[in-house]
């Protein structure tokens, strides 16, 4: 059974969902939060949902803090995004911040199924209406941002988190030592980086990393 989550600060909308998503097979909603300080709070004590259905526009804590403090904490943690918010400006900077999945909020019962389906088993989903579009848009204007967001799309979490650590003076072997794998494994994470990105070098990764907002120049290091 996957554990879902949902952070909206609308009690009615947050009760509608619940009753939807645990009709699907395989899913339970075993969290509610009506923004994203009521999340940290619910996760700091235990309460570890795999899917979390987010918001953006809440008080508080909205939905790009949260998205950006759930892909620092838990990158794990698989986000889709449920909005009003439909203009490609929001959808890319959600992207940016590890969003995977974005769906409007008018979205029918099924379209929500799918979504969270393609999810879990794939690792990602975007409205295709809405996908095309910003595509469209940014083809007009810029290749070379629209290839990296198509990259940064495809790259699953363990990659982010590699490359993440990458952007540290953490020589290889330490990096394998924090994530818990063997050299010979973070060797095929960095070939398939420097693929996935078109670099040969550690300093062609840290410039992507950097254009994409996945690390921050004040940051010493990358989440566990």
């Amino acid at each position: 059974m996957t554990k879902v989550a949902i952070v909206d600060d609308h009690a009615l909308l947050r009760i509608g969902l619940r009753n939807t998503v645990n009709r699907f097979a395989g899913y339970q909603v075993m969290l509610e939060a009506e923004n994203g300080l009521d999340l940290k709070t619910q996760m700091s004590q235990g309460l570890l949902p795999e899917i979390i259905l987010l918001d953006l526009s809440m008080p508080v804590m909205d939905g790009y803090q949260t998205a950006d403090w759930l892909s620092q904490e838990y990158p794990d943690v698989k986000i889709m995004v449920l909005s009003m918010h439909t203009d490609e400006q929001s959808i890319i900077r959600m992207v940016y911040l590890g969003v995977k999945a974005y769906l409007p909020k008018e979205a029918k019962p099924d379209e929500l199924e799918s979504a969270l389906n393609s999810l879990k088993e794939k690792g990602f989903f975007f409205n295709e209406l809405y996908y095309v579009h910003f595509r469209k848009q940014l083809s007009n204007k810029k290749t070379d941002a629209l290839n990296e967001l198509e990259t940064l799309l495809h790259l699953n979490d363990r990659e982010r988190q590699f490359l993440k650590w990458m952007c540290t003076e953490k020589p290889m072997k330490e990096i394998a030592a924090e994530m818990n794998l063997s050299p010979r494994t973070l060797d095929g994470y960095r070939d398939n980086l420097f693929l996935k990105i078109g670099t040969h070098s550690r300093v062609g990764l840290i410039m992507f990393a950097l254009r994409n907002h996945l690390v921050h120049l004040h940051r010493n290091s990358p989440p566990a």
